[in-house]
């Protein structure tokens, strides 16, 4: 048996964005797969915490809101590089 018929199909729910998420993935053990689970689902609470429009603190929150109140874009709002 070769390495690719060893692996395994793992399933990880979780809610993430406002929304149920799934991460999919192969791997030969279950610890490799929890492993693997737990980088995905580090970068997507990474992702979230900066862009997220629904957090108050992070700068999409800042433009969605602002562009609710302003005409056609008037107000600006600083962003810092990197972001």
């Amino acid at each position: 048996m070769n390495r690719f018929e060893r692996l395994q199909l793992s399933k990880f729910a979780f809610p993430a964005m406002g929304s149920p998420c799934e991460i999919r993935l192969f791997a030969e053990t279950a610890h490799e797969a929890q492993a693997a689970f737990e980088l995905g689902r580090q970068e997507v609470e990474r992702l979230e915490q900066r862009y997220s429009r629904y957090r108050s603190d992070r700068i999409l929150s800042d433009m969605h809101c602002g562009a609710r109140r302003s005409d056609r874009g008037q107000r600006l709002i600083p962003v810092a590089p990197g972001d």
